[in-house]
């Protein structure tokens, strides 16, 4: 089974692509730039926030916080939560905070949005993508934008048809294989918030293009299976051809492989990584290095 982090892994990838559309027509939000900030804070109890910018006005005294929070179902507790985040925000950078909370979930999003109390008044903004119409995403040029319309609000259209006109208006703004491949693995981990996936699957298979399977999601969650448990529990669980091809060329090998496969992805941390493949977190970074130096040298040569 998916786990809702899987889920997570994916908007945060794709965040920057999205996020305009967020900002300016969800939101109604205008900044003339966003400027990264820090989300990991020491404290007793960790709180790490999905989306965090600072939004420059031109006017220093117009300044403010975007954070962006994503939620699969929901949670009796997210008004406290978000009040969380918004001190802790507000106590670093000392800036006013324009919060969303975007509902990813099936069903109606029913987390309370205001406290009211004597002393306190606070209040954030809640958006359910399920109640967004796809169109407002799927003619975007961004991918990233594209792959929303999967969790959007069908309006009774079939989803079969939506899922095949995502597909293919990725695959017309997508021409790299290797880019392609990465979208086309979301849209299938994304469609299963909808229970879409098998039908998904389908027309990813009948899409006319070269797809490798050692980039496939089902054959890294293998993988990561296979590492965990054993090659010979892996071999039964995972994916036949990917273990097969591990045991050929070897455990050391096979180990290279996939975290080169899983730093391409971009879809974990370095230190999910290590972890997935039971190397050290300099094993991990060396293997970054390098194929950061390899792409500046690729760079170089065009």
């Amino acid at each position: 089974m998916t786990k809702h982090q899987d889920y997570d892994k994916i908007l945060r990838s794709n965040v920057e692509g999205f996020i305009p559309t967020i900002l300016q027509k969800l939101c109604g939000l205008h900044p003339e730039k966003l400027i990264d900030l820090p989300t990991a804070f020491p404290r007793t109890r960790e709180r790490r926030p999905d989306y965090v910018k600072k939004a420059e006005t031109g006017d220093p005294r117009g300044d403010y916080i975007i954070h962006l929070e994503f939620q699969t179902d929901n949670d009796a507790r997210m008004h406290v939560r978000m009040l969380d985040y918004y001190a802790l925000l507000f106590a670093v950078y000392g800036l006013p905070i324009v919060q969303v909370l975007v509902y990813l979930g099936t069903g109606k999003a029913m987390m309370q949005v205001l406290i009211l109390h004597e002393r306190l008044q606070f209040q954030y903004q809640l958006i359910a993508l399920n109640e967004v119409d796809y169109e407002l995403f799927i003619h975007s040029d961004r991918p990233e934008e594209i792959i929303l319309a999967i969790l959007s609000n069908h309006r009774g259209r079939d989803s079969v048809s939506i899922i095949r006109t995502v597909l293919n208006n990725i695959h017309r703004r997508v021409r790299r294989v290797r880019s392609l491949q990465k979208y086309l693995m979301q849209v299938e981990i994304l469609a299963k918030l909808r229970n879409l996936q098998p039908q998904t699957i389908q027309q990813i298979e009948s899409m006319p293009i070269t797809y490798d399977i050692t980039t496939d999601v089902r054959y890294i969650q293998g993988i990561e299976q296979g590492i965990e448990q054993g090659i010979e529990q892996g071999i039964e669980q995972g994916i036949e051809q990917g273990i097969e091809q591990g045991i050929e060329q070897g455990i050391e090998t096979k180990t290279h492989e996939v975290v080169i496969k899983l730093l391409k992805m971009g879809l974990l941390p370095i230190k999910d990584i290590a972890e997935i493949a039971g190397v050290s977190i300099d094993y991990v970074i060396k293997i970054y290095n390098q194929l950061a130096e390899e792409a500046q040298e690729q760079q170089g040569k065009q």
